[in-house]
Formats: C-alpha cells, structure tokens, sequence
C-alpha cells in the first residue's frame, strides 16, 4: 500500500513528518483551494429536500397598473410595507381582488426575496397548517439573520412553527423546539383543550418530517411545539415547579402496571419540560452532558428545513461551508489518541468519551463563512490538516514515480 493511502495508521507519520507544519498553513491556499478541498456546501440539495405543491400559477400584467383605487394614493413604500405584514394566505387573498391587486402582491419586494431565494418556505408553511402565523416580513426578517437564535452560532436552518433561525447542534439539545402530539402535550405540560386549543397547530407527514417518523397505524397528524406548549404551560400553572407537580400527577409511570413504553414517555415528558426557552448564547458543540438523554427510539420529530442567508443590503445568499476535515474525524476508523485531542483543542482527560463524540460532531455540523473556516482549520481541525498533507503527499509521491519513470527509460536508452 502507498505510504499516502488514506490508512489511520499513517496519522502519527505525518504529522511528525518535516513537512507537516509548511504543508498544513492554511494561509498558503487560496479560498478556491480550501473550498474544493475541505469543505462541503449544506445548501447544495437545499431546494430537493422537500416534496411540495406546485405553486399556483399566476397571470401577470405585462405593464404596471395605474390605478389601485385608494391605494393609489398612499406612497408606493407604504404600501409595500403593509403588505409584507400580511401573511401568506392573507396576501394570496388581496392578489385575487383585482388583476391591480394581484400585481402588486406579486411584486412585494419581500415576496420576491422569498420566491427567489427560498422558493419552498412558503409552499411548505402551506402544506404545515402555518401559512397563517407567520407574515411575509417576519420570514423574510429570518432570511437576512445569519445566527442561531438559540446558541448564536451561524445556522442554515428554520424552524418553521416558530419561524426562528437555528442550527443543527441546537435541532437535537435544544428540545424546546421538538414537536408533540397534542395528547402527549396534554399530558407532558398538564393542559387541557381549552389550553391547546390558541396554540398554533401544525399538520405534517413524512414529506416534512425529521426525526423519527410516525407510526403508520398512528392516526393522529396534529402537533404542537414544545415552546408553544411549554409556554401555555407555565402561563396556566404560574411557575415551573406547579407545572411539574400537576403533571406528576398525570404521569404515565404513576400506575403500578405501567410498562416499558410509559416509562420511556414519562422520562421523556420530564426531559422536555427542561426545554430552554430563552436563548443561552453558548457553542452547543462544546457542551458537556448534563443529564442522560431520551433513547434516540422515542425523540419526537422536528419542523425544520433548510434555508438560506441574505445579509441586510445584499440579494444574494451568503456562502456558508461545513468542514470535511470533521467529517474525516468522525468516520475515522481509529481511536482518538490524547496528542490527536491536543491538536483539537478538546480536554483528553476531563472529558469523556461522550463528550468528545459530541464535540467533534458539533463541530462538524457548524457552518462557517471562508474566514471562519480559515481560523476553525488553523486552531482546530485535525481532520482538515490531514486531508491537506494527503494532498500534498500524493502530489509528491506522484512525482517521485515519474521521475523515476523518466531515469529508467533514459537508462535503457543508452
């Protein structure tokens, strides 16, 4: 086997090789180098994740109207303003008024932000049963912001109950934003329909489903967010603590029969109930356990879908790239040596086995711009140094083998 073969037991080699240190300076590639090379683009299969609805076909004027009844005589601004406040069912609403009306809904400078930009939001808010919660403003609004609104870390995620911006790390630790089904929010935060029934409702399928998928004979397909139903919670109760008592009392585990499924639901009932519903500005990735999880068995699903960023005062989507060197470190089919941790700057000795499986995945999951990439791959990537001296002892191997080609053939030439 080559001594460049992509084989785990030539990590310790390299890396004590003389080369290691010159070869490994990210500062020497150039951005195009770093983006062929080590990253990956989570938005590349952004627009095939989903499968939804055509959008309806609409006729256009061929030139503008020039009369909108009263709304001609409010600023053109104002009113493209008021109609990014409306929502989408609202806005489909005021376009069939008039072929008038139906060109100036089309051409809201919001709306065709969206359509442009992210062309299956408003289809799948549609097929969700939340077309109505959210405007055309306040989506858009989470267009232009570029963090998690959990963590603050870069996220090319949506949550599209809460029409919030969050990344993938704070999708599975933040259970805040996981989905129930309504009996089970029932029981998990103590309400009653009366309670349910203000909270926004959402309808999915497995078209728009993350995570465990439900069961087929499960004939319920309503769900309620566990903020939404968290919140109606303690609005009821008052505090946290008489939210827990009232629903120890309906726990599943209470019953002297309760079995294996009960007790797995109650377990998970108490988990979700220490959703964090404020934002706790933190990396996800480099959070230590605190308290054992639910098996991945009974994880409730998740709404969310990719979606781009436009920075306020640009149209086009900023570049945003996962780290292929942290993938290389989580397939890696070796054991993390301490020196290996060392370079990764993670703890080898205070941390567990857990934590440094959670680490190394959360780090894969981020998402960085070209220059946050730069600074993650110079102060903390393993992985990304040793793709870039596979790189370059290839090259050189390459290089050796026909330079020796070449001295064969001019010896037999003689």
């Amino acid at each position: 086997m080559s001594s460049s073969a992509w084989d785990p037991a030539n990590f310790d080699e390299w890396i004590d090789d003389p080369d290691w240190d010159e070869v490994t300076d990210v500062d020497a590639w150039k951005d195009e180098e770093v983006i062929a090379h080590l990253t990956r683009d989570p938005m590349v299969k952004g627009l095939h994740l989903q499968s939804v609805p055509a959008r309806n076909k609409r006729l256009l004027l061929v030139r503008p109207p020039y009369v909108l009844g009263t709304l001609n005589m409010l600023p053109p601004e104002l009113i493209d303003h008021i109609l990014g406040l409306l929502d989408p069912i609202s806005l489909q609403t005021f376009g069939r008024a008039s072929f008038h009306a139906l060109f100036v809904a089309t051409q809201q400078s919001e709306y065709r932000l969206l359509q442009r930009v992210a062309p299956t939001i408003l289809p799948l808010l549609h097929v969700t049963g939340l077309a109505y919660l959210h405007s055309i403003h306040t989506v858009c609004q989470e267009l232009r912001f570029q963090h998690c609104r959990s963590c603050g870390a870069r996220a090319t995620l949506l949550s599209l109950p809460t029409c919030e911006r969050i990344c993938e790390n704070c999708v599975e630790l933040n259970q805040a934003y996981w989905c129930l089904f309504l009996s089970e929010a029932k029981t998990a935060f103590a309400l009653d329909n009366v309670d349910i029934d203000p909270l926004p409702i959402l309808l999915t399928n497995a078209r728009v489903w993350r995570g465990v998928e439900p069961d087929p004979t499960q004939l319920e397909t309503e769900y309620v967010t566990v903020k939404s139903a968290l919140t109606a919670g303690l609005h009821k109760w008052g505090s946290l603590q008489n939210m827990i008592a009232a629903a120890e009392l309906i726990s599943p585990d209470r019953s002297p029969n309760a079995g294996v499924v009960e007790i797995a639901h109650a377990r998970l009932y108490r988990f979700l109930r220490k959703a964090r519903l404020y934002p706790l500005l933190f990396d996800p990735s480099q959070v230590k356990q605190t308290a054992s999880n639910p098996p991945p068995s009974t994880h409730p699903g998740m709404i969310t879908t990719l979606f781009p960023t436009v920075p306020s005062g640009r149209s086009r989507p900023l570049s945003l790239y996962r780290c292929n060197g942290c993938w290389i470190i989580c397939q890696a089919p070796y054991q993390m040596e301490d020196d290996h941790l060392d370079l990764m700057e993670i703890d080898p000795v205070n941390s567990s086995e857990e934590d440094k499986a959670r680490i190394i995945r959360g780090r894969m999951l981020k998402v960085r711009t070209i220059d946050e990439l730069r600074d993650h791959i110079t102060h903390e990537c393993l992985g990304a140094k040793l793709l870039m001296f596979r790189r370059h002892k290839m090259r050189r191997d390459g290089e050796a083998e026909d330079h020796s080609h070449v001295v064969t053939v001019g010896g037999t030439g003689h």
